[in-house]
This record gives C-alpha cells, sequence and structure tokens, in this order.
C-alpha cells in the first residue's frame, strides 16, 4: 500500500482512489482527520508536514489537483475552528504530490520548482568631452512615509491575497497625501485623484498604462474587481475567498498593475531611488531548457539531506537509482522551463529524492522530507521546474 511517512493513503481501488499532499508551513502537533460531506477525507499527522486529501475525482491530474486543494484549504478551515491546530499550505503551485487513477492504472506525480535568485548591480561614471570625470549632483532627499510600511508587508507576505491588501493600502495611503479625500464617495476620489495624477505628474502615462486603459478602467480592475472582493465578505456581495486557486490569476493581474503604479508615486512623491534592474528571463530560460534536455531524472531512496558541495556522481545513490524516461516540456506549457520524467516498470520500493542529473554532474535536486512508499503505483511522473527571481524586482510569482 502506498505511503507518504507513516500515513497509508488510500489505494486505486478504494472509493477515494485519488488525492493530494501539500507541504504545511509547520508540522502538525497531533493527527487529525476530517471527513467532509462528500466523504472525502483530509488528515495532518504529528509531526508531519503534509497536509493530505483523499478524494473521488472523476478527473485526471489537474482536475485532482484543484479539488484535493479545495478539500485540503476546508480541512483545514475546519481543524482551526475546532481549535485543532492552525496550519497554512505553503507553495502549493511549486510543490505538491498528486495521485489519481487513468483508467486502469494508479498514477503519481511530484512536482518540485527551484528558485533561481539573479541580481545585477550596474554602476555609471560620467566623463566630459576630455575623459575627465564630472561630479553629479547629490539625489535630493528622501522622504519616509507611512505607506512604506505596507508596502513592505506586501512584498514579504507569501500569500497573494494578502500582499494585494497591503499594497493597496499602501497606495491608499499615498494617494491620500497627494490628493485628500473631500466629502466624496470612495469611487469619486479615487477617480478625481488619479485623474489629478495622471494631469500632472504623467505617472499613468509613463509607466504606459494608459495605452491600455482610461482611469475608469484601472480602477475597474484594481478597486472594483480586486481591491472591493478583498476587503468584503458579505453574503449578498461579490468577495474572494482567500487561498481559491480560480481567483489567483485576476488578483496577480491586477497586483503586476498596481505595484509599478505605487512605486511610480512613492518616486514622484517622496523621490525614492530605487536600486534594481530589469533582467530578461527568456535567454536564461533558454539555457536552461537546454542543460534540461542533456539530463535524465532519477529516484533515489537515499534519505541524506542535500549537499551543496557535491559535484560528481560519486555518491553511492547513483550507482542504485532508477532512471526515468525524461523529456523537456514546452515552454509554451508551463511558462518556466520543466522537465517530465516517468516511470513504469521498475519503481524502487521507497523514494525520497527526485534528481535531475547529467553525465557527469547533479543539477537540481527535490528532497522529499518524508519518504514515498510507492508500492501500489503503476506510473510515477516527476516535474521540477525552474523559476528565475529578480531579487531587485517586486515579487509576484511565489506567492499562494
Amino acid at each position: 500500500m502506498p505511503k507518504i511517512g507513516d500515513y497509508s493513503i488510500s489505494g486505486s481501488d478504494s472509493d477515494l482512489p485519488c488525492g493530494v499532499a501539500f507541504t504545511l508551513r509547520d508540522a502538525s502537533r497531533s493527527s487529525q482527520t476530517i471527513i467532509r460531506k462528500d466523504r472525502s477525507r483530509v488528515t495532518v499527522v504529528e509531526h508531519s508536514k503534509y497536509v493530505i486529501a483523499e478524494i473521488n475525482s472523476p478527473g485526471e491530474y489537474l482536475e485532482t489537483l484543484n479539488s484535493g486543494y479545495l478539500a485540503a484549504q476546508e480541512g483545514l478551515d475546519m481543524l482551526s475552528i475546532s481549535a485543532r491546530g492552525d496550519l497554512s499550505i505553503l507553495n502549493s503551485h511549486d510543490e505538491h504530490l498528486v495521485w489519481w487513477k487513468d483508467r486502469t492504472l494508479a498514477v503519481l506525480r511530484v512536482v518540485g520548482t527551484a528558485s533561481m535568485p539573479v541580481s545585477v548591480n550596474v554602476s555609471f561614471t560620467v566623463r566630459d568631452k576630455n575623459g575627465n570625470i564630472k561630479p553629479q549632483s547629490p539625489p535630493g532627499e528622501t522622504l519616509y512615509h507611512t505607506a512604506f510600511r505596507y508596502y513592505r508587508l506586501s512584498q514579504v507576505s507569501d500569500k497573494l491575497f494578502d500582499a494585494y491588501r497591503n499594497l493597496y493600502l499602501a497606495f491608499e495611503n499615498l494617494l491620500s497625501t497627494y490628493s485628500p479625500k473631500q466629502k466624496e464617495s470612495e469611487v469619486n476620489w479615487l477617480e478625481r485623484s488619479l485623474s489629478k495624477l495622471e494631469e500632472e505628474k504623467n505617472i499613468i502615462g509613463r509607466l504606459g498604462i494608459s495605452a491600455t486603459m482610461t482611469v475608469k478602467e484601472l480602477l475597474d480592475l484594481i478597486y472594483h474587481k480586486t481591491r472591493c472582493a478583498l476587503f468584503h465578505a458579505k453574503n449578498e456581495q461579490l468577495y474572494s475567498l482567500p487561498e481559491k486557486r480560480e481567483l489567483r490569476e485576476p488578483v496577480l493581474k491586477a497586483l503586476e498593475v498596481l505595484t509599478p503604479l505605487f512605486l511610480e508615486m512613492a518616486k514622484v512623491m517622496c523621490n525614492i531611488q530605487r536600486h534594481c534592474s530589469y533582467v530578461y528571463s527568456k535567454p536564461m530560460y533558454k539555457k536552461i531548457v537546454e542543460a534540461y534536455s542533456q539530463c535524465h531524472l532519477i529516484i533515489s531512496d537515499d534519505p541524506s539531506e542535500v549537499d551543496l558541495n557535491q559535484r560528481d556522481l560519486l555518491h553511492q545513490r547513483y550507482r542504485t537509482a532508477y532512471y526515468m524516461a525524461t523529456e523537456v516540456l514546452p515552454l509554451a506549457l508551463e511558462e518556466v522551463p520543466a522537465v517530465l520524467g516517468v516511470s513504469t516498470e521498475k519503481l524502487p520500493a521507497l523514494a525520497y529524492r527526485f534528481e535531475l542529473v547529467t553525465d557527469r554532474w547533479p543539477l537540481q535536486v527535490l528532497r522529499l522530507e518524508e519518504g514515498l512508499q510507492l508500492d501500489g503505483f503503476d506510473r510515477v511522473e516527476c516535474v521540477l521546474k525552474t523559476n528565475v527571481r529578480n531579487l531587485q524586482q517586486p515579487t509576484y510569482t511565489l506567492m499562494d
């Protein structure tokens, strides 16, 4: 019977043949199970950092992932309200286990994502026509504003909805300094203030936003469709339930518009000089795809910690590892470099590591804190991805 750590998951012949497992921010203090109305089961295990949702899904990978995520979130809600543990899922989009039944085959997919931090520092020296260094006037005084507190909290959050709420408060706080609210409705104040901001400072135009939307359309996106839905939860109103997967893309789109708008406002109003650069990820992604094409995915039962100093394949686990049929997935499919490994024949009894290796050295590893007993699965898949993150740019993609 397949297991995640010490927990035996339902087999493919049970009434709950499908399921998901997500990583928790903290390990559970006790073992608890929630049985939902549809008889699906959500479980956390003492000292384990997984939440496991076993469901009866009619679909394959994506349908099971989405249904299982909903079940897991509702199960954690019930544990919290009944004082049995306050737990939170971490990086659900980038790391998860999903199993489902494909006709007569029991399939497991393991997904992991490596984050590649990138930072570029550039300096300039201004010289006259004779090559002499020209002294530059020092930048003006940088002004502190309380909006920066909200901005910082939006950047350190790993929850997308929380990040947007704090960023909107930063925007609102800064905008109200520039154009205080008078005896007018919230919408009228926003429209008047943004129009004034555009007329006097051309901020929206400089960002290119005005080329694609008017001030009213901008407000419709960042305020009506996003801010109002995130700040209210009355049943008779449209509202956005936190961590609902289908709402992620619309909120992310609004965040990607509001962030540069706020930063440009901070630059103009407070003389903020951001030390940042733009890293064009497509050439980097192309190089990663080229590297992936020279690699194989392997499964190993070695539970040891990852050794970042290991530069070769001399470790014993590489002589006993199971090689998977490996292919690079199209960038258009995954948006970031990704490689898929499939094994349908010989499988190890226990898996702790899924590694991407060349003929000479290891390239990427996904190490599981708790071993996977693969007995009972007919097909095991692994998808490893790489996401390039510019450390000098605002955070977007690493949020749930």
